[in-house]
């Protein structure tokens, strides 16, 4: 649209304004030579994405120029993140994680954050992906190795990982099990208080849950019931229960519906909302209001 141009250089230069206010210099990322003396203006999307990669690459850039005798990795038992529990044909389920701090190695015992209590177990096998070159059977498509350090990718297979949730953290532990332990259920605990009567929300991570429902919030929305993983029956029977119609809603972020749950939608009058963006759920939410009134 024509308009678009002239609407962002506006807010632009308001930004700007605005920076200039506090006695510092700003500008467009690209249209600086000296980040020390200007501070870069990064424009991003939310809805899109768009600008996201510029953003991270900045952050990099800036990083690596201004804080390389800061950044360290500490030593110890590794520390990590949860990226995603997949099933790998031979092994059963695994989790794809991230190592950020110390060592993790083939033989630890490792905690992990679950939908419920903390998972204890030991792992099986680390993995790391062959070179492209070097896979000929798609059975065989990682190689063992004995520990990984921080910072790297790594894949994981242990026993009982049916519950775990991406975004979890894992530890591996020595001697503090206890510890570690209590950590992780702080870290996997949502702190927020329920409703008594509300919608149901479902998301796929700790994080996408807890934005999923600050954005409810901030409309004014109850919630009565917010978990991490795919809708399943009984979500379909919960939600059809209530008597308010405003309240016979699901808000489903980046999930499946599970067959089971697709064939009682059928039978109920409950309206589910699934997608993969936070701003289209609330965006079809407002149009659903707005037919409801």
């Amino acid at each position: 649209r024509p308009n678009v141009k002239t609407i962002f250089e506006e807010r632009l230069y308001d930004m700007i304004g605005t920076i200039s206010e506090q006695k510092m210099n700003s500008d467009l990322y690209f249209n600086i030579s000296d980040f020390r003396k200007t501070v870069g203006i990064i424009p991003i999307s939310a809805k899109t994405g768009e600008g996201i990669p510029e953003l991270l690459m900045i952050l990099v850039g800036l990083a690596q120029r201004f804080l390389e005798d800061k950044l360290h990795i500490e030593s110890g038992p590794g520390k990590g993140s949860v990226l995603e529990v997949k099933e790998e044909v031979g092994l059963g389920k695994t989790i794809d994680a991230i190592i950020y701090n110390g060592t993790i190695k083939s033989d630890d015992k490792i905690v992990i954050g679950t939908k419920d209590e903390p998972l204890v177990t030991r792992i099986k096998a680390l993995l790391k992906p062959k070179p492209l070159d070097e896979i000929r059977d798609p059975r065989e498509r990682f190689d063992n190795v004995s520990e990984a350090h921080a910072a790297c990718g790594i894949k994981i297979s242990s026993p009982d990982l049916e519950n775990v949730i991406p975004g979890a953290p894992i530890r591996a532990v020595k001697d503090n099990l206890e510890e570690v332990i209590k950590e992780i259920k702080s870290q996997t605990k949502i702190d927020f208080e329920l409703d008594e009567q509300g919608i149901i929300i479902k998301a796929d991570t700790i994080g996408s849950l807890e934005a999923l429902i600050k954005e409810s919030r901030e409309k004014g929305i109850k919630i009565r019931k917010a978990e991490i993983g795919n809708v399943s029956k009984r979500d379909i029977v919960d939600g059809a229960a209530t008597l308010d119609p405003l309240n016979k809603l699901i808000f489903a972020f980046n999930i499946k519906i599970l067959p089971e749950a697709k064939e009682e939608i059928a039978n109920t009058n409950i309206t589910i909302f699934n997608e993969d963006v936070i701003y289209t759920i609330m965006e079809n939410y407002d149009e659903w209001i707005e037919r409801k009134s």
